[in-house]
C-alpha cells in the first residue's frame, strides 16, 4: 500500500529506516504527478530489498522543498537509513523506472 506523509515527524521516521524507500514529491495540481500515480501503483511491491513508497505533498511541506531542492514536480527519492540514493525529476513508466531503482540497489548495497 502506497501512504501518504502527513507529518514531518513521520516523514522523519520513515527516512531514517534501514529498508528503503521511495519518496514521491507530488502536488495535487500536477499533471504528471496524476501519471505517475498509475505508474507507482503497478510496480508496489516490486521494489528492490522490500521498498515502501510514501508520497509528500510540496504544498503541505514547503520546508522539505527547500531542503531537497525541489522546483518542480514530480521528483522521486530513493532514501535508505536517512541518505538519498537517487533522484529523479519527472518520471519513467514501469519497467524503465524499476530497473534504475534496482541498479541503484545493487550499486549500493553494504
Amino acid at each position: 500500500m502506497i501512504r501518504k506523509i502527513t507529518q514531518i515527524s513521520e516523514y522523519e521516521q520513515v527516512i531514517d529506516s534501514p529498508k528503503p524507500v521511495l519518496i514521491d514529491f507530488y502536488a495535487t495540481w500536477c499533471e504528471p504527478c496524476k501519471i505517475l500515480d498509475e505508474v507507482l501503483e503497478r510496480i508496489n511491491g516490486r521494489l528492490p530489498e522490500d521498498g515502501q513508497i510514501f508520497k509528500l505533498d510540496i504544498d503541505d511541506f514547503p520546508e522539505l522543498s527547500v531542503r531537497y531542492s525541489i522546483r518542480s514536480v514530480p521528483v522521486l527519492l530513493w532514501i535508505k537509513s536517512g541518505e538519498v540514493l537517487w533522484r529523479m525529476n519527472g518520471f519513467e513508466m514501469d519497467e524503465p523506472l524499476l530497473q534504475m531503482i534496482r541498479k541503484v540497489s545493487r550499486e549500493t548495497v553494504k
